[in-house]
């Protein structure tokens, strides 16, 4: 029987860490949990959970820690899922077949007969149901590695070779998102994920996918006019290191700096030029995503233009049937609220 091994990487996680844990029960042999300097009861709690706890001393360097937490793996296939993802209990007891499945399939690799080495599943963002793919069930082989002190990626090193089985539909991982866990400080690991990014862009200046992961910090950290700034040598792309959905998503949290921008009393219309400017992007690369224009209809709102935001939230009606992600109404529930009443005094329809 094929031996599989959960791992994941944690630092102050305990109130994912029970979920993380609870949906594979059944599943693995083997649970390795590598912390990396918690500070609430994680650690205290995988113990209680009975799997097996490794510590590593954290060096603003993922890949790092991930390889580390490889090397005390035994299984034959490891599933390397963060503590804020998971399987639908659902797809749970089809994972150990599919696996088994794979693990005695031959496909050629530059003329060679190979074993898949990879399971590439589809990745659901429960916020705003943005999918992706991630590759996340691998081979235990020394010749699979991450690489990257960010947005690190599993790669083969010299000698071996990565061959990724692609599950089209399901099983899927669920990703919830940020908790914030770490005294509910989302400023804190934006100004850790900083540090990171500015070392990591020490060695790579000219990665657009880097200058991202920056600006997104800058963005949890609330330092929104300096979020803007590398958001717009991100998104410029030169290196095509931001892939098409990953570029989607930037051009929302850009957007969204205008709105934290505006809350914080800056003169709106220099915001609403630069949104604007924003947005004709971001619509020229995606035109049927709806979000774009709810949220520069937002900061119409907000800027009192109740004419332009009617206008652009009734273009947002228009595209993807009107579905707007979850998370982008959640996170301006009050206003959005207020606009919903006013295009239905306005006989408009809107989403329900």
């Amino acid at each position: 029987m094929v031996k599989l091994t959960q791992c994941l990487i944690v630092k102050n996680e305990e109130q994912n860490l029970l979920r993380a844990l609870h949906w594979g029960k059944s599943l693995f042999d083997e649970v390795i949990v590598v912390d990396t300097g918690s500070t609430d009861g994680t650690v205290a709690l995988a113990e209680k959970l009975g799997v097996k706890v490794c510590h590593f001393e954290w060096i603003d360097d993922f890949s790092a820690a991930r390889n580390f937490a490889i090397s005390q793996c035994t299984g034959d296939w490891i599933f390397f899922l963060d503590a804020d993802e998971y399987f639908e209990d659902i797809d749970v007891p089809r994972l150990r077949p599919l696996v088994e499945k794979i693990d005695k399939q031959y496909v050629n690799v530059n003329g060679e007969k190979r074993q898949y080495n990879v399971i590439e599943t589809p990745w659901v963002n429960v916020g705003n149901n943005n999918i992706s793919r991630q590759a996340r069930i691998f081979r235990n082989t020394p010749h699979l590695w991450y690489s990257g002190a960010v947005h690190e990626q599993l790669q083969a090193t010299s000698g071996g070779y990565l061959k990724a089985y692609s599950v089209q539909a399901s099983p899927a991982i669920y990703h919830t998102g940020y908790v914030w866990s770490e005294n509910g400080n989302k400023e804190k690991k934006g100004a850790r994920n900083f540090k990171i990014a500015q070392k990591a862009l020490e060695q790579s200046p000219d990665s657009a996918k880097l200058r991202l992961f920056a600006a997104e910090a800058l963005l949890f950290e609330g330092k929104y006019s300096k979020a803007e700034r590398y958001f717009c040598e991100a998104m410029k792309n030169s290196d095509g290191s931001i892939w098409p959905e990953r570029a989607r998503e930037g051009y929302k949290q850009w957007l969204t700096t205008y709105l934290h921008r505006g809350n914080s009393g800056e003169d709106s219309p220099d915001i609403l030029v630069s949104a604007l400017r924003v947005y004709a992007e971001a619509v020229a690369k995606f035109p049927d995503d709806a979000d774009f224009d709810v949220l520069v209809s937002l900061l119409f709102f907000k800027a009192k233009d109740i004419k332009k935001t009617i206008l652009f939230f009734n273009n947002s009606l228009s595209k993807n049937s009107g579905k707007i992600s979850k998370k982008l109404i959640a996170d301006n529930a009050e206003v959005y609220e207020k606009l919903r009443n006013l295009c239905g005094t306005l006989k408009l329809p809107v989403q329900k």
